[in-house]
Formats: C-alpha cells, sequence, structure tokens
C-alpha cells in the first residue's frame, strides 16, 4: 500500500506560487491529476493532489514558480536647479 502524502489545494498553490483557483483549474482541465475526496451529492468538491502527482507535473511542465523582482534602487541625479540643498536661479 502506497501512503504518498496528499496535499490540499492551498498547499499546491503555495508551492506553486499561484492562487488556490489556478491550482483547481489545473485540476479540471486535467493537467494536474487529482482525487476528489467529497462525499456523493456533495455540492462542492474536495480535491487532494499526490505528491508525486505535483513533483512530475512540476518536472514536466514549463510552469516555473515566479521569482521576487529585484529591488531597484535610485540613483541620485545631479539637479542643475540645487546646489547644496538650495534653489539656484540661472
Amino acid at each position: 500500500m502506497d501512503l504518498t502524502p496528499m496535499l490540499k489545494v492551498p498547499q499546491v498553490a503555495e508551492r506553486l506560487g499561484c492562487t488556490s483557483q489556478h491550482v483547481i483549474d489545473l485540476i479540471r482541465s486535467e493537467r494536474l491529476p487529482a482525487s476528489d475526496i467529497a462525499k456523493p451529492g456533495a455540492t462542492r468538491s474536495s480535491f487532494r493532489i499526490d505528491e508525486q502527482d505535483l513533483t512530475r507535473f512540476i518536472a514536466e511542465s514549463k510552469f516555473k514558480k515566479p521569482q521576487k523582482p529585484e529591488r531597484q534602487r535610485r540613483i541620485a541625479v545631479a539637479n542643475p536647479f540645487f546646489v547644496n540643498g538650495k534653489l539656484v536661479r540661472r
């Protein structure tokens, strides 16, 4: 009996760096395998994703977790109208 961890949609979303709705869209489009463990007749789905399936999805897809952009630093530019903090009129 294989007991690999089953992940909830928010856990998968956190690992992929996307929203839970995007994960649900991936499941419904059958790009990401998942099991619906909701009781019969339930109005809402309750998906669980096998950790091995998630690892395979990441490896096989072009989906990459977005990197945080580097913080841009401001560069001080000389202002011709201010010299030593005082306004200079020309």
